[in-house]
């Protein structure tokens, strides 16, 4: 499956997916540096998810550093709820913590159970 932005003028392209101390970190081609709050972020995943990761916290090398990444109802993502190829729909937020909310996670209307859960440290 081709890694193409076909909808989201936002979009960044996943260029690695490590695992680094207890997270599962996704940096990006184009390393964005200059997002803002509340501005839009989309993302694919173009690599493959490490299988170490599933239980790790995701973070996104945004403007330099790590960012968390959070479903919709503000809860972490873990490494198994991500899929290669998938496009991501969301936005940044700088409130008490930067973080990328993403409005594509989890799926559905309901929240869900992920099918793991971030390993305590």
């Amino acid at each position: 499956m081709a890694c193409l932005n076909t909808c989201c003028k936002h979009f960044h392209k996943s260029s690695s997916v490590t695992v680094s101390g207890s997270n599962l970190v996704i940096a990006f081609t184009d390393n964005p540096t200059s997002i803002t709050n509340e501005e839009r972020f989309c993302f694919m995943i173009c690599q493959d998810i490490p299988a170490a990761g599933d239980a790790m916290a995701v973070q996104l090398t945004i403007n330099g550093s790590g960012v968390p990444l959070w479903d919709r109802f503000g809860n972490p993502v873990p490494g198994c709820g991500l899929k290669k190829g998938i496009l991501y729909k969301g936005y940044y937020g700088t409130g008490t913590k930067n973080h990328v909310i993403s409005a594509s996670l989890p799926y559905g209307c309901a929240k869900v159970s992920y099918p793991c859960s971030i390993a305590s440290t």
